[in-house]
C-alpha cells in the first residue's frame, strides 16, 4: 500500500479512537455530577436496603427477594 493511505487509514483511526475517549468521558462526567448533586440513580434502593436472611442450605445470608426465587425455582410442580 502506499504510505499516504496508510497515514489517512492512520489518521482515520486516531480520529475515531479521540471520539470514542471523548464520548466516554463526557459520559462518566455526567454521571459524577449527578452524584455529586445528591441526586441517586434508584432513590428506592437508597431508601429501603434489601433484608438479609441466612440460606438454610449454604449458611451464608442472602436476600429476601433471591431466597423467594430459588424456593419457587426449586418448589414441585404444580398440578393442573
Amino acid at each position: 500500500m502506499p504510505p499516504i493511505i496508510v497515514l489517512g487509514l492512520g489518521a482515520l483511526a486516531a480520529g475515531a479512537i479521540v471520539h470514542r475517549v471523548l464520548k466516554e468521558v463526557r459520559r462518566i462526567n455526567a454521571e459524577l455530577d449527578r452524584a455529586k448533586t445528591g441526586r441517586a440513580i434508584d432513590p428506592v434502593s437508597r431508601e429501603a436496603p434489601p433484608t438479609l436472611r441466612r440460606d438454610p442450605r449454604s449458611g451464608y445470608p442472602t436476600t429476601a427477594a433471591s431466597a423467594n426465587t430459588e424456593l419457587r425455582a426449586n418448589a414441585a410442580p404444580r398440578r393442573r
